[in-house]
């Protein structure tokens, strides 16, 4: 709920400002996505593991990346629900890259995708879930973009686990202008 709140004050103050950019600490945007994502990780038992060393911090929208991150670990708990509690594991990991931004890898053990399948994840309404929308993904592909970066997913194949990976520049780029 403290979230949803948030989001809806940030977006609020900056309506119309798809461009809102402000320093975020990356170990400070994990440690408040595993906090919102506590309860359905404790319920599961899902052993999460964060490898990430000291990074410098990032200009983004920080509200738009903290909702990216969040569907990403609320769908891999999702889909390691009908793995056994001891193989249920959920690694994030982080790391700079050359030309200072970052990349995040969203790793989970759950049910995993072919490639028919991987090819659809992103598109608006696509969903394996017998109750989703295929809105998440889509959301998160777009904010990535907007952000100037890249998501991709990867599966060696179904009951095998899915990563998901996120580029991010160190300074977003400036909106394109767009003609009226």
């Amino acid at each position: 709920v403290r979230h949803i709140r948030a989001a809806i004050a940030e977006q609020q103050t900056f309506a119309g400002r798809s461009d809102f950019r402000q320093e975020v600490d990356m170990s400070a945007l994990l440690d408040e996505v595993l906090r919102l994502n506590e309860e359905p990780l404790r319920a599961a038992e899902v052993q999460v593991a964060i490898e990430m060393p000291p990074l410098p911090e990032l200009q983004l929208n920080k509200s738009k990346m903290s909702q990216v991150l969040v569907n990403l670990v609320r769908n891999a708990v999702q889909s390691m629900q009908g793995q056994s509690s001891d193989a249920r594991r959920l690694t994030i990991a982080v790391r700079a890259v050359e030309d200072g931004g970052v990349e995040i890898e969203v790793r989970d053990t759950g049910v995993g995708f072919d490639d028919d399948v991987r090819s659809k994840l992103f598109t608006h309404g696509f969903t394996t879930k017998p109750e989703g929308n295929g809105f998440g993904l889509h959301y998160c592909a777009n904010a990535v973009r907007e952000a100037g970066g890249y998501i991709t997913a990867q599966s060696p194949g179904p009951g095998q686990g899915a990563t998901f990976r996120i580029g991010l520049p160190h300074v977003i780029p400036a909106p394109l202008a767009t003609s009226s």
